[in-house]
């Protein structure tokens, strides 16, 4: 099989869909089916001569056909089922950003059901739990700690008379108050994205199933 010299960014995508698509085999049946579609791609169009188009690239795909027929006749082949979507699976995209107020440890069975689901690629796993830890926890007690930071200790002083007068200190904060708001924006939307991001790829999962 000849070196490609072309871009070739669609056969790039084409092979991560497959992929995501085999994510419930073996790592090893995985990489051998992925492998040996990338040879049949890579056999067609160096057929066609040394000059690979966008056009070769994109008929030689429409060939080799849609990346979830290929993983649903591979299962065929080595006698495997397809995995359902369970409820476990479901509770991931809801425990990752509320868990931690639902119960104590609500966030950790969320990572836990992630990491134990068959549906998801390993970088989607990485980033759903690096985004963020505790969910959505985490930016609100750490907007309320920035806040009393910020207002620091009363200050009061007795008045003649009896009456307490009361100041609040202002105590020196590291961001400006825009900063602190675009950051603590960014900190509530960042795992509802997640989240959303995790029932779509649910959603597709159950969809290639019922076909």
């Amino acid at each position: 099989m000849s070196e490609l010299t072309t871009p070739v960014h669609a056969i790039d995508e084409y092979l991560h869909a497959l992929d995501l698509s085999l994510r419930d085999l073996p790592s090893d049946r995985r990489r051998e089916i992925v492998s040996e579609i990338r040879e049949h791609i890579g056999e067609a169009l160096s057929s066609g001569g040394s000059e690979v188009s966008e056009v070769a690239v994109g008929n030689v795909l429409e060939r080799m056909g849609d990346p979830e027929e290929i993983a649903d006749d591979a299962r065929q082949r080595f006698g495997l089922a397809r995995r359902e979507v369970t409820w476990q699976d479901w509770l991931v995209p809801v425990l990752l950003p509320f868990g931690t107020f639902l119960a104590l440890f609500g966030w950790l069975a969320g990572v836990v059901l992630l990491w134990k689901s068959k549906h998801f690629a390993r970088w989607e796993k990485i980033v759903a739990t690096a985004v963020w830890p505790f969910g959505l926890a985490l930016p609100l007690y750490a907007g309320a700690f920035i806040a009393g930071f910020a207002s620091g200790p009363a200050d009061c002083i007795e008045r003649p008379g009896g009456v307490t007068e009361c100041r609040a200190e202002t105590t020196h904060v590291v961001f400006s108050w825009s900063v602190q708001q675009v950051l603590m924006t960014l900190a509530f939307v960042a795992p509802l994205a997640v989240a959303a991001y995790l029932t779509v790829r649910l959603l597709r999962v159950r969809r290639g199933l019922r076909h």
